[in-house]
């Protein structure tokens, strides 16, 4: 290994979360994980705990392996002793300790992001995009030696949202119950993998924009007995206010990159918000925006029994 220090930051929690599995891997391979690993809390832990446990020698191993999980040190609020502490720390750092931190924001202004990146390895792990997230999970997908047909996959992510972390869990589900040598299908995906919510507010729209009213109303009911109806409530209208400005993204002739960047969603995400978009009118979208709005004050005020058929009368209305 080049450094015994590494940063570890960004929003994407699953391939985080297999960075440091790997980097375990590789730093205990002759160490006895329960001597050599420990993991500190940043935000709680205090100066001498730290210190403590940063400068102890590895025990029956070559190298010791200290996970620091919402470090502070890059931008948060820290207290200066610990910021001089690590900065000391950094410009003569123990060989054999290998030291990982690990927080979703930095500040790379700050001076410790500055002296790590300097004197260890950063590395910045941000939510991947639509065509990287198909990407990674065919690499999943070989590495657990399975065979995948093209819809399947993109039904997998859909039903997931794309989701890394859920679709570890599903592709993991599916290997338990795959044969030998088969191909899973749509048909299989459909079978075994559930939908998040956020799937199948999709779906719903997507039927509400059909003008398939009895399907509609069966996709909501299921969505009830998932959600409350408030959270259910918040989603659809959100669903609408993405469309609307995804509506007038597309007639002002932007591109799926660009929509993306514009609502700050993924762009598989922002793929499906330009197809959907083309079943409603702008004159609808504002409508039901309107309708839904109205709707606020009449469900706070409302029995929980007459809150569901509220949200099916004015939802439903086309």
């Amino acid at each position: 290994m080049t450094t015994s220090l590494y940063l570890l930051h960004g929003e994407d929690s699953f391939r985080k979360s297999e960075y440091i599995k790997n980097l375990k891997k590789e730093v205990l391979v002759n160490s006895d994980e329960n001597l050599n690993f420990d993991r500190v809390d940043g935000e709680k832990d205090d100066l001498d705990t730290l210190q403590d446990i940063i400068e102890r020698s590895p025990f029956l191993g070559d190298r010791r392996l200290i996970l620091i999980e919402k470090a502070p040190f890059f931008g948060g609020k820290c207290e200066e002793r610990v910021l001089k502490y690590l900065e000391s720390y950094m410009d003569n750092p123990i060989s054999t300790n290998i030291i990982l931190f690990v927080v979703d924001k930095v500040d790379k202004r700050s001076r410790l992001f500055k002296k790590i990146k300097k004197s260890g390895e950063v590395i910045e792990l941000n939510n991947p995009r639509s065509y990287e997230v198909e990407s990674i999970v065919r690499e999943k997908i070989s590495s657990l030696g399975l065979s995948f047909k093209k819809d399947a996959v993109n039904l997998l992510i859909q039903n997931t949202n794309g989701n890394l972390g859920v679709i570890e869990q599903e592709l993991n589900k599916l290997s338990a119950v795959a044969e030998e040598d088969t191909v899973i299908t749509k048909d299989t995906v459909e079978k075994y993998v559930s939908s998040t919510v956020e799937s199948n507010i999709f779906k719903f729209v997507d039927k509400l924009g059909d003008n398939d009213i009895e399907p509609a109303l069966k996709q909501l009911n299921d969505l009830l007995l998932l959600e409350p109806v408030p959270r259910v409530y918040f989603m659809v209208c959100r669903q609408f206010r993405l469309l609307n400005k995804a509506k007038m993204l597309v007639q002002d002739g932007c591109s799926q990159a660009e929509i993306s960047k514009k609502l700050k969603v993924p762009g598989f995400v922002a793929q499906k918000l330009m197809i959907q978009s083309k079943k409603f009118s702008l004159e609808e979208l504002n409508s039901k925006m309107i309708e839904l709005g109205e709707l606020d004050y009449t469900l706070k005020t409302s029995g929980t029994f007459d809150q569901k058929y509220i949200l099916e009368k004015v939802v439903i209305k086309k």
